[in-house]
């Protein structure tokens, strides 16, 4: 097993408890558009929300080094938040199409994100890669009454590729 993260405090966080669970692992700090990894290392490499933290160019410079260390079959699994997240109209508007400042809901203060249309994820995975698997996954919160909070969406992708 193994992982990166680009914070230092994860990855210490992330080897305690693997030592505490009696797992081993290769955690690293570093950059997604720089794994440290040697080509065609993994079968299986899992996204939960992380490229969402990055704009679409750092995005797919991701991809492309995900799609380098994974053996020619193996499998990408990619979570990333969907357009029609609440979130991506409560915030403000970066030039690089990251949203910031979300005002509102349950991504309030987590830093910029990305929200991925249907055209992103595509054009995500369109060269040396098969989709197999492709859900926008909606969910609905409903106030109860007046006193408590408006209804929320949360909107996200759940994208599994298979490199060829």
């Amino acid at each position: 097993m193994a992982g990166i993260d680009g914070s230092v405090s994860a990855v210490d966080h992330a080897r305690r408890r693997f030592e505490q669970e009696g797992l081993k692992g290769d955690l690293r700090v570093g950059l997604f558009g720089q794994l440290p990894w040697p080509d065609d290392s993994f079968d299986l490499v899992v996204d939960r929300g992380s490229l969402t933290c990055v704009a679409p160019a750092g995005q797919q410079e991701a991809v492309t080094e995900i799609h380098r260390v994974l053996r020619p079959g193996g499998y990408f699994f990619h979570n990333g938040y969907s357009s029609r997240h609440l979130s991506a109209q409560l915030g403000t508007k970066l030039p690089d199409g990251r949203t910031t400042d979300i005002t509102s809901g349950s991504l309030v203060g987590v830093g910029a994100l990305y929200f991925s249309t249907r055209e992103d994820i595509f054009a995500r995975f369109s060269h040396g890669w098969e989709i197999g698997s492709f859900e926008h996954v909606v969910s609905e919160s409903v106030a109860l009454s007046a006193d408590t909070s408006p209804a929320c969406t949360h909107a996200e992708w759940r994208v599994v590729v298979r490199k060829l």
